[in-house]
């Protein structure tokens, strides 16, 4: 059988294989579908302690801020010692604008690793509890879009829900049961949302996915645990401050 016309039609069409030209291999393009959770949760970083023992410490959450990818935490997270050698567990603490801040994300999968990375306090605004990091633009993960609560979000139901990467990148639910005026266009809300100490900074989420707010207190108690006292979050209840 003579192949040589359907040869010509080949290559008339230009189809790979019947060129002249060194042909490249193709690029494969893998898009692979992950839920909201997965997209939140490699958004979110964990923040290593500030005083040199990088041991996880807080909460972060990358957002995308006049077209740069920043991190927002709280503010108290990134403070350090003003004495590196003071051993008293409520010594003197403060952060200033350019503190390098070291953070760490969470892999795609168990097999790979978490990589630590630096960032540099940009704005500090102790007042609202609340700290914007910049990041090493090609090392930030993926940001997540930002949305400012309504009016309405104390008379009616609004879930939201937050991770807390110190644990895990785990999820805890809830909705916003109050809120308090600080100033400016800025609030602080209450939430059910069950949390305990290493959950500040992390993000609060709406159920669209965009971050409202930062974590940044609960209400704490002491408990006995053996013969030891220890400090704990009472459940259902914690404070976050808005975004911007």
């Amino acid at each position: 059988m003579n192949n040589t016309f359907p040869a010509i039609l080949l290559l008339a069409l230009g189809l790979p294989g019947f060129s002249c030209a060194a042909q490249k291999q193709p690029v494969v393009y893998v898009s692979a579908a992950i839920s909201p959770y997965e997209r939140e949760a490699m958004a979110s970083v964990m923040l290593l302690n500030t005083d040199g023992e990088h041991s996880p410490s807080c909460g972060g959450v990358a957002i995308k801020r006049s077209g740069l990818t920043v991190l927002a935490t709280a503010a108290h997270c990134v403070r350090h010692k003003i004495d590196p050698f003071d051993p008293a567990p409520n010594a003197e603490r403060e952060a200033k604008l350019g503190d390098t801040i070291m953070y760490s994300t969470k892999g795609w999968s168990p097999f790979v690793p978490r990589l630590n990375r630096k960032s540099t306090i940009v704005d500090l605004d102790e007042v609202h509890d609340r700290a914007i990091l910049y990041p090493v633009q090609d090392e930030a993960p993926a940001p997540l879009d930002v949305a400012e609560l309504c009016d309405r979000c104390t008379t009616q139901p609004v879930q939201v829900h937050a991770i807390a990467p110190v644990f895990g990148w785990a999820q805890h639910e809830g909705v916003i049961t109050g809120r308090t005026y600080a100033g400016g266009s800025n609030w602080f809300y209450e939430s059910s949302v069950s949390i305990n100490f290493g959950w500040s900074g992390s993000p609060v989420i709406n159920s669209d996915g965009r971050v409202v707010g930062i974590t940044i207190a609960c209400n704490s108690v002491e408990v006995l645990d053996g013969d030891h006292a220890v400090k704990t979050c009472l459940p259902d209840w914690s404070v976050f401050t808005s975004i911007q």
